[in-house]
């Protein structure tokens, strides 16, 4: 799913300075909303998340962008502490528990 969002946002991002050049006006009203378009630009960086876990797997497993800059890669190391210090697997396990036990009820 980041994945895709990374590539829609690429297109998003290109087809709008594509167009915005093309007038006064629009150079203006890009002017205008141009800290709003950065601040969405940040929130799909990549780097940022630094990459995103691989699920069921039973351990921790983060995996990160080929092209991972150092930024990135410190983010994932961050992402991988903050699952273990929240215990992540060890509450997937219990939902899949429940789960399965709610579904042995049903049957």
């Amino acid at each position: 799913m980041l994945k895709m969002v990374e590539s829609v946002m690429g297109v998003i991002l290109h087809q709008i300075r594509k167009n915005i050049g093309k007038n006064l006006v629009k150079n203006f009203g890009a002017m205008l909303v141009k800290p709003a378009f950065s601040a969405l630009k940040q929130s799909f960086n990549y780097e940022e998340y630094g990459g995103v876990p691989l699920l069921g797997v039973n351990g921790i497993s983060i995996i990160c962008h080929g092209k991972s800059s150092a930024l990135a890669i410190k983010n994932a190391l961050r992402v991988a502490k903050e699952m273990k210090e929240k215990e992540v697997n060890s509450h997937i396990q219990k939902q899949l528990k429940l789960e399965e036990t709610i579904n042995a009820k049903a049957s």
